[in-house]
């Protein structure tokens, strides 16, 4: 059965309190026909609506920042704060929902093992079809790594890839060499993050000689200024795709590198 989970949005909680309380209240009388087949009775609308409401935030009006990045997700006046509720909503399936209301951090752990527990009923490097694309990278580099993740989510849908890597897909409890070469074994191209904060990392070292060692399609994306194509001379070899972090060219240095990648996906047999 379909269901629906109501999202007001754009709502000003700072200069204009009083009107959007009224809409909260409008919002929890006229849309409990949506409400009704997955609340529980002793849910107060207006309480969840409050929780789940996308906040107005004119900073986060322009460009293309991300408000759960940039101001995390633990201010209940955030937008972050409402997007992680809403995520830990849908991994719910829409159910616990007084569990949300009164033990928020309690509901949010049980949707992320949820979602752990569906992402491993069946190995994702199985599918047919996927291309499977390995991301290693300093911790050191992981806000800019994430910036080159959503980059490439689209393909996920476009291309039929699946990105994998090492900080983010491994298990408590897994073995961490042996996951990590696992994922690299798969993978049809090792995507390499590289920049000066990454130059020291033995375990990212370790992660490239693995990859061509096994003769996996490398490609290096040195971020800004970076000497790692001295400090390995495998790397000196290959093509690599370089970001300009420089504000004025950043943008186009993304939509660049979105480019490269998408036609090397479309190279691969």
């Amino acid at each position: 059965k379909l269901v629906f989970l109501p999202v007001p949005t754009r709502l000003d909680t700072q200069t204009e309190y009083q009107i959007t309380q009224n809409w909260i209240n409008k919002f929890a009388s006229d849309l409990q026909l949506f409400y009704k087949d997955w609340m529980p009775l002793s849910v107060e609308k207006k309480k969840f609506i409050e929780l789940t409401k996308i906040p107005y935030v004119p900073y986060f009006s322009y460009g293309e920042k991300l408000p759960v990045i940039e101001q995390g997700t633990s201010d209940p006046t955030s937008i972050g704060f409402s997007y992680e509720n809403i995520a830990g909503l849908l991994a719910n399936n829409l159910g616990s929902i007084e569990l949300f209301i009164e033990k928020r951090d309690s509901f949010l752990e049980k949707a992320k093992k949820i979602i752990l527990l569906q992402e491993n009923k069946t190995d994702p490097l199985d599918s047919k079809g996927v291309k499977n694309i390995y991301i290693s990278y300093s911790r050191k580099d992981f806000e800019i790594t994430q910036r080159i993740k959503s980059q490439m989510k689209p393909l996920e849908r476009t291309d039929n890839i699946k990105l994998l890597s090492g900080n983010d897909s491994i298990l408590p409890g897994e073995e961490w060499d042996d996951q990590i070469k696992k994922m690299i074994d798969s993978s049809d191209i090792f995507l390499s993050i590289l920049s000066a904060d990454a130059i020291d990392s033995k375990d990212l070292m370790d992660e490239i000689n693995y990859a061509f060692d096994k003769k996996k399609l490398v490609i290096p994306v040195y971020i800004g200024e970076s000497n790692f194509i001295y400090k390995h001379p495998r790397l000196s070899r290959i093509q690599g795709i370089y970001l300009d972090m420089d504000k004025k060219n950043e943008e186009t240095s993304f939509a660049r590198f979105g480019s490269s990648i998408k036609q090397v996906i479309r190279n691969l047999k």
